[in-house]
């Protein structure tokens, strides 16, 4: 009786093995599908024994979190060059996002200037750096590889052309180049009142609509640097498909 009770015991055991089936892959699968946990046990997400979400797996896997991991480890030969290039690329980040932050400081002190005669030298020493800070923002977007940055500044060029009158009235022109200059004797007999109104807090002012700009261009600088989108799928740096010359050509 013993021994016909291990035979069965050996049947039992060879028969849950195999499966249904009765073939090893089944039993394979099974078991394989018990470790790492069954993607049909409902709408949640299950894990293995290891506690692994393999959805969020694949997804780090596939996304910018592994292509930075690979480039950082990678020892391909090609790695020195592509260094090299997310270097420069990263210079580029951080000059544009200096020149934007410098724009938005001078703007706020213009802003919260005193507009009086009295106080005009005060006034024009601000305005000056502002100027400076415009055409320095105006040049480091033409030099940017992202597209949303180059867009950005362009609306920002096209929206002083249409103050262009206005700006002419207290000496500041609009060159071809879309960069800004000051006339400092028209700028010390312009009307206070139309100063205030071109400088001024107001939420229409032209001070006020270039900083909001100036503002995004440095939240697109400094988002854009860390942006998956400026790696290939092998870890590599590239640059943003989607910039055209003629952007540049038309911003600068």
């Amino acid at each position: 009786m013993a021994g016909i009770n291990n035979v069965n015991g050996m049947s039992n055991l060879f028969s849950s093995m195999t499966g249904t089936s009765g073939t090893t892959n089944s039993w394979q699968n099974n078991t394989l599908s018990s470790l790492f946990g069954n993607s049909n046990s409902g709408s949640k997400a299950s894990s293995g024994m290891l506690g692994i979400d393999f959805s969020n797996y694949a997804s780090i896997k596939s996304g910018s979190y592994y292509k930075l991991l690979k480039k950082y480890y990678s020892s391909n030969a090609s790695v020195d060059s592509n260094s090299e290039d997310v270097k420069k690329y990263q210079a580029k980040v951080d000059r544009m996002a200096d020149a934007s932050a410098d724009l938005s400081y001078s703007l706020n002190e213009v802003m919260h200037a005193d507009f009086s005669t009295e106080k005009r030298d005060d006034l024009l020493k601000n305005v000056e750096k502002f100027v400076e800070d415009y055409n320095n923002t105006v040049s480091k977007a033409g030099d940017s590889d992202s597209k949303s940055v180059l867009l950005k500044a362009k609306w920002m060029t096209n929206m002083t052309k249409e103050y262009s009158n206005v700006l002419s009235d207290i000496g500041i022109s609009v060159g071809s180049d879309n960069k800004l200059k000051l006339d400092t004797e028209a700028f010390k007999k312009a009307d206070s009142d139309t100063l205030k109104g071109v400088f001024g807090t107001s939420p229409n002012s032209f001070a006020n609509k270039v900083l909001y700009k100036a503002e995004q261009l440095y939240s697109l600088s400094k988002t854009y640097g860390s942006s998956a989108t400026a790696y290939t799928s092998a870890g590599t740096y590239k640059k943003d498909q989607a910039t055209t010359a003629n952007v540049v050509d038309q911003l600068l």
